[in-house]
């Protein structure tokens, strides 16, 4: 059973991460399969690759009043990037899957304003004071059901509860968290505490390195804000294990929006962030999902038994799609995993990812016409992996891993 672990040591936060997903893989016994990470990579155009990689989903038709302003949207949409075990109930109700809600959300929010003029939705006390009426009028979503009247026939009564229900108490439990967390600590925002971070941050990339920069903004944001620590431990004997993948895709969402403010003119000063290609891959249930589906990682023997039949039933999902044209909207769920089950082949993923890049940097990217390959770092296969699972109609329909009632991912 998954159970709380430690801090990793100060400095050492993404260090990790990485040598934990390693140390877990390996003690569930799922293996990396690297002739079928050379078969993805040498096959698939640059031109593809390109396109795909950077389409994390972060450039929104917005008009921000101030860089904080925008750094601080961003700040709680990595905070709200989860839900993607209620993918189904999300098409279900909505039409949409779980980060276009997420979004949309995000959008709600910062247009909304206050009924007493107050605050703004996504500022701390906006946060704090979050209820789930105004989650559910944005979603266009209830959180009633009808269920048959015990004892009148023919009579129904609404209850709360079901899956839409679970979801935006999810929501609202970890907004209030971090708007109290927050107002405690003084600030007005997530964003004014990312903000000052980042500034603390800027003076280690010249003297440390993008790698300690990077560490030293994980390490604050995940010992601040619960709704970040994406960490357990699992497995017997107990293995810590740290994914962080909502702190690594903060990082990634600011850098990439900070670029495109340095490009608009020095009307206002952008402070400096780390490159994200020192992080590791974000990992949430996409990834996981598409690593096994495409042989990436082998889950056949697994001393955990639930990712043994996922393995199974993959390979009998791909016997019966052969000759099958893709096609059809409908989304179906994958295995409904546990909190250590899925730490365990989310680490198995990241750990992929690890060697995908050490692959694209040595052999595979020594082959003549790809030599392109060598400056593929782990965010860019993330970006890759989980575009391409929205791009391709096949690929789209694989059944996806669910973990319900998290918030990491």
């Amino acid at each position: 059973m998954a159970s709380p672990a430690p801090f990793p040591p100060s400095g050492q936060f993404i260090a990790n991460v990485r040598s934990t997903a390693r140390t877990v893989r390996q003690a569930a016994n799922i293996k990396i399969n690297t002739s079928a990470i050379d078969a993805l990579l040498s096959a698939v155009p640059q031109a593809t690759f390109d396109r795909l990689k950077n389409q994390h989903g972060v450039s929104f038709p917005l008009k921000f009043t101030s860089l904080q302003d925008e750094v601080n949207f961003l700040a709680v949409l990595a905070l709200l990037n989860t839900l993607s075990g209620y993918r189904e109930p999300f098409h279900t109700a909505t039409g949409q899957g779980a980060y276009q809600n997420v979004v949309k959300l995000l959008f709600g929010l910062y247009i909304t304003q206050p009924a007493d003029e107050g605050e703004s939705l996504l500022s701390a006390r906006g946060l704090a004071g979050l209820g789930a009426e105004t989650v559910e009028q944005i979603w266009n979503v209830s959180s009633y059901q009808e269920r048959p009247h015990e004892s009148l026939p023919g009579v129904t009564v609404g209850h709360r509860g079901g899956d839409m229900h679970d979801a935006v108490q999810l929501v609202v439990g970890c907004c209030n968290e971090t708007g109290r967390i927050l107002l405690d600590a003084g600030y007005g925002s997530l964003g004014e505490y990312v903000m000052r971070v980042i500034g603390e941050a800027e003076g280690k990339i010249d003297v440390e390195g993008d790698v300690a920069a990077a560490d030293y903004i994980v390490e604050k944001i995940v010992t601040l804000i619960p709704g970040f620590r994406d960490m357990s431990t699992v497995l017997d004997p107990p293995q810590p294990i740290y994914i962080f993948k909502k702190a690594f895709f903060l990082i990634f969402a600011i850098y990439q929006r900070l670029l495109l403010r340095r490009s608009d003119g020095p009307l206002t000063r952008v402070p400096r962030m780390p490159n994200p290609a020192v992080l590791p891959m974000f990992v949430d249930n996409v990834l996981p999902t598409m690593c096994l589906h495409l042989g990436l990682i082998d889950a056949s023997e697994s001393t955990v038994p639930t990712l043994q039949a996922w393995a199974r039933s993959d390979a009998a999902y791909k016997a019966a799609q052969t000759g099958v044209l893709a096609g059809g909207k409908s989304v179906k769920e994958g295995p409904r995993l546990t909190a250590e089950e899925a730490y365990v082949v989310r680490a198995a993923a990241l750990d992929a990812g690890q060697v995908a890049v050490e692959r694209a940097a040595g052999a595979l990217g020594a082959r003549e016409g790809l030599e392109w390959l060598r400056g593929m770092t782990e965010a860019d296969f993330d970006g890759y992996l989980w575009s391409v699972a929205k791009d391709d109609p096949a690929l789209r329909r694989v059944p996806r891993m669910v973990e319900r009632d998290t918030i990491m991912y």
